[in-house]
């Protein structure tokens, strides 16, 4: 897993548990602080982290179109022939 996966992964949960840890504080219930948290945190992370998904989406499309071989999956296929 690359490190700008990671980071991604970091910071939208970081989207979502700044606003809910704030949600709670004020005194929100539980289930009203993760609704609240869950939209605050999908917004910031369309807009925000919007460069660093579409770079992501793209790498992970090219990896998909373009595998790496598999030498051992080769070796296999070729003794069942």
């Amino acid at each position: 897993m690359s490190r700008r996966v990671v980071l991604f992964t970091v910071l939208r949960l970081a989207a979502f548990i700044v606003p809910l840890t704030a949600l709670l504080w004020l005194g929100f219930d539980w289930w009203w602080a993760a609704i609240l948290a869950t939209i605050v945190g999908a917004c910031v992370s369309f807009l925000a982290l919007n460069s660093m998904r579409e770079s992501i989406a793209l790498d992970l499309a090219r990896k998909v179109d373009d595998p790496e071989p598999d030498v051992d999956a080769e070796f296999e296929d070729a003794s069942t022939e």
